[in-house]
């Protein structure tokens, strides 16, 4: 917390806390402590939204979201779904004015749900990414993204039904997304049949 840009820190860290949650390193022994040398680039105050406009508040989350997405790019998941989650939090305190502003912020939070749904997918917390699809779901039963991509979730899952009638509810929803549905019909019916080989023998 003292720490300025520049300078460089050791850190040492318990097991629970270093690699506990992720498979340890060949090199570390299990139960070893970690320590860590720690540059400190740079880092974001956050900014107090209390007298913003609705406007500007949503140019601050535009800006907090880039970050997560390009932590969701670089692969730092965990890191990218702090931040989608913060925002998130954030929102509980902002209070859309009129039919517009609560267009706007309905899109932007069902869109943070589903990247939170992106991350723990690629995390392989299939559950979780499904509860976080479904929180934009029950706002709006026929969103397409969250079809798609809960049914993705429930396929990698192995929950081969589930996944079958996402993905063919967004046809039914919007003519538009039938190549991305059947494309993803076809991946399903290859999963299943490498499942039913894997499972008969």
């Amino acid at each position: 917390r003292l720490m300025l840009p520049g300078e460089k820190s050791i850190v040492t860290c318990p097991p629970d806390f270093a690699y506990d949650k992720f498979p340890r390193p060949v090199n570390v022994p299990e139960g070893a402590h970690v320590r860590w040398e720690i540059e400190l680039l740079g880092f974001e105050v956050p900014k107090d939204w209390t007298g913003l406009t609705f406007k500007e508040i949503m140019e601050e989350a535009d800006k907090i979201k880039n970050t997560g997405n390009r932590l969701f790019k670089e692969g730092k998941f965990e890191l990218a779904k702090a931040k989608y989650e913060k925002l998130l939090r954030e929102y509980n305190h902002v209070h859309p004015q009129d039919d517009e502003e609560g267009k706007i912020f309905a899109n932007s939070r069902s869109s943070l749900h589903l990247n939170v749904a992106a991350c723990y997918q690629k995390m392989g917390e299939y559950r979780k990414s499904i509860e976080a699809c479904n929180k934009v779901l029950d706002a709006n039963p026929v969103h397409v993204k969250a079809l798609y991509r809960r049914g993705m979730s429930y396929m990698l899952g192995g929950d081969f039904d589930d996944a079958k009638n996402d993905f063919e509810k967004m046809v039914t929803v919007d003519k538009s997304s039938e190549p991305d549905a059947t494309a993803a019909l076809v991946k399903l019916k290859q999963k299943e049949q490498v499942c039913n080989r894997t499972c008969t023998n």
